[in-house]
């Protein structure tokens, strides 16, 4: 993924970890629940 983002965007928009669920946690209207992917995400920033 680094080397796809070389040159176009900024070097801080680069991610540093990029992370690709399998699936995405979804409310029962169909939208993506962000609160539980920020959630997940930190969980496993933690050492």
């Amino acid at each position: 993924m680094r080397a796809f983002c070389e040159g176009r965007p900024a070097h801080y928009e680069v991610p540093g970890r990029p992370a690709v669920p399998d699936s995405f946690p979804m409310t029962v209207s169909g939208k993506v629940r962000k609160i539980e992917l920020r959630e997940a995400y930190a969980a496993s920033a933690r050492p």
